[in-house]
């Protein structure tokens, strides 16, 4: 793992001396085939330069050095572009972002995935399997909505079975109502098994 020497002090008064790249805090982005791994990079820098006070040029310097492979060699052709058309050099993480964003991230992505929160049901998905999925698809959106339509939305996708259960219970927030389907999906598996009669008890006789 390599370091990045800065004497830039933090948004929060923290002396930033020693940024080690490849830690969480700076992931590596080796390539740029996956855009899920990409976008996930991309949002912990944004984090990351959010609670920072480094200069633009500092904050390229810092995210570049995080790149490698074919990472490496798309930021190295954007550069190389803007050089030949003349255009004035990035000098943010923000502007350097969007530059990447665009040629990683398909123009109907975000689309798509709005599309699939939209329409998301649990299906044959546990409750806890649904609710990351409806979360990540809700970050990945950039989805801002009061805590009760997020609510709502959770309850409107869950299985009937389910979801016939929490309504009967008052839930006050995302943490009171993930519990409660919980607990029902738990009842509605031992309902299940109750109503199985077992073959093995079953005293069957063949003519």
């Amino acid at each position: 793992m390599s370091a990045y020497r800065a004497d830039c002090v933090g948004a929060q008064g923290t002396k930033m001396a020693d940024i080690r790249l490849g830690s969480s805090t700076i992931p590596r982005l080796e390539g740029i085939t996956d855009v899920e791994v990409y976008l996930t990079w991309e949002l912990a820098m944004h984090k990351f330069f959010r609670y920072t006070a480094f200069t633009g040029g500092e904050q390229i310097t810092i995210a570049s050095s995080a790149l490698c492979d074919g990472a490496l060699a798309c930021w190295e052709k954007i550069v190389r572009t803007r050089v030949a058309m003349g255009q004035p050099a990035i000098d943010t993480w923000r502007a350097m972002s969007d530059a990447m964003h665009s040629r990683v991230v398909p123009l109907n992505y975000l689309s798509s995935l709005r599309d699939k929160l939209q329409i998301l049901q649990q299906g044959i998905l546990s409750v806890d399997d649904y609710f990351r999925e409806m979360t990540f698809l809700m970050r990945r959106t950039l989805v801002c909505e009061e805590p009760e339509q997020t609510v709502q939305r959770f309850i409107a996708g869950l299985n009937d079975n389910i979801k016939s259960i929490v309504r009967l219970h008052q839930c006050s927030d995302m943490t009171d109502l993930l519990d409660r389907a919980r607990r029902a999906e738990l009842q509605v598996a031992k309902d299940v098994v109750e109503d199985v009669v077992p073959l093995s008890g079953l005293n069957v006789q063949l003519k």
